[in-house]
């Protein structure tokens, strides 16, 4: 009987295949200096063009750190999505699991009000729930379905974009810090932001913990540069920051509760979320 030999190229996908089950291993996101020799470090895969990132760094921007970065290639067929809470604050993985996301951070600023009320502008799938605020140095993330997100210090008319997230410090414009900061010190920090080449890049910045003091808004500011944004903008922070993955849950370490663990969610208004088509 004749045998029938399978090409070379079966093989290698075969192997390329085992190798992506058993590990994943990316080029670091960050590099050199204080990233070189990290404490601990964590990379994964989240998904077809998706990586999840940790830094715990004994010293970086002149104090301990703690850095979660995610980076989404929208070419991959991930997209952004805004969700409310609803008639109760909730926690950022509560909302992240009602709508089963992938990817959730937490959102925008909101009041410790009831009911629940963003204090800056929240469109959600071309319904405005709330108007956009007077806050100098204030940027706005925003999309359509199907549509890479931009983010800019320009509101964008509501009759063009279905979703419009509002939020401030813009920290970056055109691959530059803006430098219209409020003066702040150290905090936890939410970050979004986008690349030339389409990616959008996620970086939970801890603090208020003695292994991770956080970082000023030009800290942050500086830190998106090193991660390739050309715009970013700060969303809310302190107690609020969280990042969820789907599968694991809370990987940041959240202070509300003022321990360096995962247990420290706040309830927010509302949540950034990412999932795959």
């Amino acid at each position: 009987m004749k045998k029938h030999h399978q090409p070379r190229s079966f093989f290698l996908i075969t192997l390329l295949m085992l190798a992506a089950a058993v590990g994943f291993a990316a080029d670091p996101p960050l590099r050199g200096g204080d990233y070189e020799k990290p404490l601990e470090y964590q990379d994964k895969r989240l998904g077809p063009g998706a990586e999840y990132h940790y830094y715990l760094l004994k010293s970086a921007f002149g104090a301990p750190q703690s850095i979660s970065i995610v980076i989404l290639d929208w070419n991959k067929d991930w997209r952004p999505n805004l969700h409310f809470c609803g008639e109760k604050r909730r926690p950022t993985s509560a909302q992240a699991r009602q709508v089963k996301a992938e990817i959730a951070i937490n959102g925008t600023y909101f009041a410790f009000s009831n009911p629940p009320r963003a204090v800056l502008q929240l469109r959600i799938n071309g319904k405005t729930l709330f108007p956009a605020g007077k806050r100098t140095g204030a940027g706005f993330f925003y999309f359509n379905p199907g549509e890479f997100p931009k983010i800019s210090a320009e509101c964008p008319p509501e009759d063009q974009y279905q979703n419009i997230l509002q939020s401030y410090p813009l920290l970056i414009a055109d691959g530059k810090p803006t430098d219209v900061y409020p003066k702040q010190g150290r905090n936890p920090r939410t970050i979004l932001g986008v690349t030339a080449d389409k990616k959008m890049v996620i970086a939970v910045v801890d603090g208020r913990a003695k292994e991770a003091a956080g970082l000023t808004f030009r800290q942050a500011a500086d830190l998106m540069v090193s991660l390739g944004c050309t715009d970013a903008l700060n969303l809310d922070g302190g107690g609020s920051t969280t990042l969820y993955l789907k599968g694991r849950g809370v990987v940041n370490h959240p202070c509300d509760n003022k321990k360096f663990d995962n247990a420290g969610e706040r309830a927010v208004n509302d949540i950034v979320y990412f999932v795959r088509d």
